[in-house]
């Protein structure tokens, strides 16, 4: 703990010495799970450079243990995920609110349908992602305030995250749950449809995290109060 708090206060004098040297530029490092990583940041990055064209930002994308991993080690200053771990360590806001939907291949009986029982979606193929995926966790914790365990459903394929998980159901292997915002694409193109589970909406946040004591520099702090900002505009 010890050795801990005296790495911070170096990386504190280090930022205040970075921040004199160039008061609107430095560079951020922030990961992200495959949800916000692949389907809501790039295109906030984006917007955000062009505001503040001197601040570099590098983005890193893999699933929510990881990155929450890694902010706590430090490795990475900010994380963008879309399931908690319980730790003191981190400071957590909310940024975005998602809907997770069941989604199937547009030949699937389901797809015309566009809502379906409980009992239907415990019966049918289902594809998951691997186990660390934020949003498998995020339905494996509801499924169970309903009593329901992975046993109980009919489990054909685990993928790896978002991308393997759509060419799988694409392909026919069965269904799978997904983030409204990693499907808009496919289900514009007519290559995915959106069904909806009666009397069952699963809806989550996506969440900022930082080391709780770790110092911030300018260039951090601008980019997440620019994140904050976007809550209710996604």
């Amino acid at each position: 703990e010890h050795g801990k708090r005296i790495l911070d206060l170096a990386e504190q004098a280090r930022i205040e010495i970075g921040n004199l040297a160039n008061l609107i530029g430095g560079h951020v490092t922030v990961g992200a799970s495959t949800g916000p990583g692949e389907h809501i940041l790039p295109a906030l990055i984006t917007q955000f450079k062009a505001a503040h064209p001197a601040i570099q930002v590098s983005l890193w994308v893999t699933d929510t243990q990881e990155v929450i991993g890694r902010v706590l080690d430090r490795e990475l200053e900010l994380g963008v995920v879309g399931a908690l771990t319980q730790s003191k360590d981190l400071t957590v806001k909310p940024f975005a609110r998602d809907e997770i939907v069941v989604v199937c291949a547009p030949d699937h009986p389901w797809a015309k349908r566009g809502q379906i029982t409980f009992a239907e979606f415990l019966a049918e193929p289902l594809v998951v992602q691997q186990p660390g995926a934020g949003i498998r966790a995020v339905v494996e914790e509801r499924l169970k305030e309903r009593g329901i365990r992975d046993r109980d459903l009919n489990i054909v394929l685990e993928m790896g995250l978002n991308e393997a998980t759509k060419q799988a159901v694409m392909a026919g292997a069965g269904v799978t749950y997904m983030s409204k915002f990693a499907i808009r694409t496919e289900v514009a193109q007519g290559t995915l449809a959106v069904v909806r589970i009666a009397d069952f909406t699963i809806t989550r946040d996506f969440y900022l995290v930082h080391a709780r004591n770790r110092a911030l520099s300018k260039a951090v702090v601008a980019f997440l109060e620019f994140l904050g900002s976007q809550y209710d505009k996604l």
